[in-house]
């Protein structure tokens, strides 16, 4: 059994391709939730990148704290990756981290030059608890405790969860070091109260195992949408044609017998396949699915009123028209895909968004990102923009030398760099990433709520922000 890395990071915000890690802890454990190691940090706020207001109101930490660390965000994901490196290879544990918190460390990884994958390949695999404690409602319901809604219906908030469930907090939620350790107190319940639910959710981290447990068996997995968890028993049918990692399956509750007349029909078939609720279920092999054996179908009410020989007898069905039901498919998605990418291909990508649409760098490129790193006089840094066959690379070179040593830049190079960020800061248009018309209206809801409720901290916070916001306005209105 794997060691696990349990992790959380804090944020300047939700867009994972433009927010910031500012801070994160991890914490190494054995398979009984023992601590073997730890790390933590936080660093500074990246140069003309802006906080969004309500992620640092939930984090509660000020700009002048950050701006404090001597510690720039370049450093702090070097530390990340050395330490990921260190531990590898472990479980990467996290609550709703497959979505969130891996993103913000690829994206930063990737924006720094370092290998985008390093908390997934070389052994490492990646858990997600939320998945896993969402499963025991479904499959295992009354062992764990749940918070209630005002509709009556479970959710999944680490802290609230761990409230339920009498564990106790021993600091500010929102704070890194904090979540984690709710976190593995909450895994280590699980593990005790729903252990075959816990040890399936560990079985099917690795990709190729979920892919081999989905081609040979009808099992159970669930979804989650709009408050709701919901179980489903399928069987499968095909492997995405456009995207790795895709498995596409049959939700048994439905009869096969509506698909025998009108496999040559393209039209009925495709009505089929984007019918709502959904008839054909997608499961996702590289987000760590959680799949547990086709018995697990009689603990939900639909599956249970069908009765296992019925759906026994549909799964055999899947199978004798699956060739030619898989062929069709395979024609109606890749159609579908195309369409959406003729759509995608005539909007602007930037170099953040680029990070899976560029593919793996090439050798070439692999080492001089290494050679980047080896380098320690940011004059020799320099050379290196213009090198990489991929251009994103040298565009982030060029950025981080720029929030490093912008001395080091030439003239021409630094100008870009700063222009494009002035831009970014000043557009008028509704963005992803954020801008000062955005945070400064932020900013002025806030502050009426605050003042409203009398929240002096939150007014505090407030005040920095401000500050911070308005000297980086200065910083670049000129640009």
């Amino acid at each position: 059994m794997l060691n696990q890395v349990y992790f959380d990071t804090e944020t300047t915000g939700l867009q994972t391709k433009y927010s910031n890690i500012v801070s994160i802890y991890m914490e190494l454990v054995n398979d009984t939730f023992d601590r073997l190691d730890s790390y933590e940090s936080f660093c500074s706020l990246r140069p003309g990148v802006l906080p969004e207001v309500g992620a640092m109101l939930a984090t509660k930490i000020k700009p002048s704290f950050l701006q404090k660390q001597n510690k720039s965000h370049f450093m702090m994901v070097k530390e990340i990756y050395k330490k990921v490196q260190q531990w590898t290879p472990s479980i990467y544990t996290s609550f709703n981290g497959i979505n969130y918190d891996h993103e913000l460390l690829r994206s930063a990884f990737y924006q720094n030059l370092l290998p985008v994958y390093a908390e997934q390949f070389s052994g490492n695999l990646r858990h997600d608890v939320l998945n896993t404690v969402r499963a025991t409602a479904v499959f295992e319901p009354g062992k764990i405790s749940y918070p209630l809604n005002e509709k009556k219906l479970p959710y999944f908030k680490l802290r609230d969860l761990c409230d339920a469930n009498g564990i106790a907090n021993k600091g500010a939620a929102h704070a890194a070091s904090v979540d984690v350790a709710d976190l593995i107190a909450l895994s280590k319940l699980i593990s005790e109260k729903c252990p075959i639910t816990w040890k399936s959710s560990l079985i099917t981290l690795d990709k190729n195992k979920v892919e081999e447990i989905i081609k040979k068996e009808t099992f159970c997995t669930f979804e989650a949408w709009y408050g709701k968890v919901v179980g489903f028993t399928v069987s499968w049918v095909l492997t995405h044609p456009e995207f790795k990692g895709y498995e596409i399956c049959w939700d048994l509750k439905n009869d096969p017998d509506e698909l025998l007349g009108i496999l040559d029909d393209t039209e009925s078939l495709k009505e089929v396949f984007n019918s709502s609720p959904k008839k054909f279920r997608t499961v996702r092999t590289n987000k760590s699915p959680l799949l547990l054996n086709k018995s697990y179908a009689l603990k939900i009410d639909t599956y249970k009123t069908i009765g296992m020989q019925k759906l026994e007898e549909r799964a055999k069905k899947i199978a004798e028209i699956r060739e030619k039901l898989a062929s069709r498919l395979s024609i109606i998605i890749s159609d579908s895909v195309k369409e959406k990418q003729d759509i995608d291909d005539q909007l602007e990508v930037t170099p953040e968004e680029a990070i899976y649409s560029g593919g793996f760098a090439n050798e070439k490129d692999k080492k001089l990102m290494e050679n980047f790193h080896d380098v320690e006089d940011w004059n020799s840094r320099v050379n290196f923009i213009g090198k990489f066959d991929n251009p994103h690379y040298s565009f982030f070179a060029a950025r981080i030398i720029y929030e490093e040593s912008p001395a080091s830049l030439p003239k021409d190079i630094y100008n870009q760099i700063h222009r494009l960020i002035a831009q970014r800061l000043f557009s008028e248009e509704k963005q992803k990433f954020q801008t000062l018309k955005e945070v400064e209206f932020e900013l002025d809801q806030k502050y009426a709520k605050a003042e409203e409720s009398e929240n002096k901290e939150d007014f505090e916070i407030l005040k920095e922000i401000d500050s911070y916001t308005q000297q980086v306005r200065k910083n670049y209105e000129v640009a």
